[in-house]
């Protein structure tokens, strides 16, 4: 049964109650605790439903990525087992203000990952700045070993893009 289901169904007896204690149907102690546990049950089936939402917003993983390295990104994308993958503006619905989209995806993600190649555009640094602001794990993968590293990720540990796969990519045995 849906939730909101439930929710109408326990609205509905609440009424009931309400009426059956307007016209002294039922004994005031009963109007207490059935009103009592209408409301808690209530509360707790939105309550769940807040938590499952909430859960379920956050579970995929943020790719950055420049428009030269796009075909790299979409190889990470296909190989990560288990989570759903964002790619970066690729995933944003056409009309969106691409800032905003590009915020509200790294806010609800998981976790991120920067691929770095040769250099780092303007539209990464962008998405690197949102997730230093949002404070959100980050993991720089370097396309090639000489792959630029912006300023501000010279801190984060970058894994090589060869390592990284290594580690994602399960084959079908």
């Amino acid at each position: 049964m849906k939730s909101y289901c439930i929710v109408i169904v326990l609205l509905v007896a609440l009424g009931i109650v309400w009426v059956m204690n307007l016209f002294n149907i039922i004994p005031k102690s009963f109007f207490v605790y059935a009103t009592t546990i209408i409301s808690i049950t209530g509360i707790m089936v939105t309550w769940v439903e807040f938590l499952k939402y909430s859960i379920r917003r956050r579970k995929y993983v943020y790719v950055s990525f420049s428009f030269r390295n796009i075909q790299t990104a979409e190889q990470l994308a296909n190989n990560i087992k288990g989570l759903p993958v964002k790619i970066g503006t690729t995933d944003i619905k056409g009309g969106e203000l691409t800032d905003l989209a590009v915020s509200k995806l790294i806010k609800n993600s998981m976790i991120c990952f920067v691929l770095l190649g040769e250099k780092v555009s303007v539209a990464q640094k962008y998405e690197i700045k949102e997730m230093l602001r949002m404070e959100k794990r980050i993991i720089p993968i370097l396309i090639n070993p000489s792959s630029e590293i912006p300023y501000n990720l010279r801190n984060i540990n970058p894994v090589l893009y060869t390592d990284f796969m290594k580690c994602v990519y399960r084959p079908l045995e």
